[in-house]
């Protein structure tokens, strides 16, 4: 189709309109046969002895002529307007249920029930390890707590004695418990850093 084109001097090319690339297919396509026929016809026509059914028959094959070449060229103007129906076969619609399994689906599937096999048990191993670590964190924080109120309250007493005897002399002064509870926070911090280094990367992936 495409050396039919070239040869009459005729590429089609996205930026020309439909319209005038059919006026061009017709109008070459029926300058093929149109002198011999016309030809025939004004034989037919000149000759005075020739007959009315002579005339008919001209004029009936010329408009088959005409009828021929505009479906010819119709239909090759439908294939370069439509270039995808002639490359891609047509595929009949298939109900994947009914189809029967081949060793490629099988394989997926096997593959597809390994890993998510895999990945419930990674998640359920980060799970327990987090949940031991924080069963620790508990433990070491409730014993932490337990020996820095004992240290609070035994220096609370002694700095209390303390400005009870020089309260006359202004040395005493009030127990600032702020720099406890900032201590205590500062080395619950450090250790979450140190002990659910692990745990974090894995919960951030």
């Amino acid at each position: 189709m495409l050396s039919t084109m070239m040869k009459h001097g005729f590429l089609f090319r996205g930026n020309m309109t439909a319209a005038v690339a059919a006026t061009r297919i017709v109008s070459q396509g029926l300058n093929h046969r149109r002198p011999l026929l016309l030809r025939r016809y004004l034989q037919s026509t000149s000759n005075n002895a020739a007959s009315d059914d002579d005339r008919r028959q001209a004029m009936r094959e010329i408009r088959q002529a005409k009828k021929e070449a505009m479906a010819e060229k119709e239909r090759q103007l439908n294939q370069l307007l439509n270039p995808s129906r002639q490359s891609v076969p047509e595929v009949k619609d298939v109900d994947v249920r009914e189809a029967p399994p081949t060793k490629e689906s099988k394989k997926s599937r096997r593959i597809y029930k390994d890993q998510r096999k895999e990945l419930y048990s990674e998640a359920g191993r980060l799970t327990k390890s987090l949940y031991r670590t924080c069963l620790r964190s508990v433990e070491m924080i409730r014993a932490g707590n337990e020996v820095d109120e004992a240290n609070f309250k035994e220096r609370e007493e002694d700095d209390d004695a303390f400005s009870t005897a020089n309260m006359f002399s202004g040395a005493g002064g009030m127990v600032d418990r702020h720099n406890e509870l900032e201590s205590r926070a500062n080395y619950y911090h450090q250790y979450t850093q140190e002990n659910f280094s692990q745990e974090s990367d894995s919960l951030m992936v």
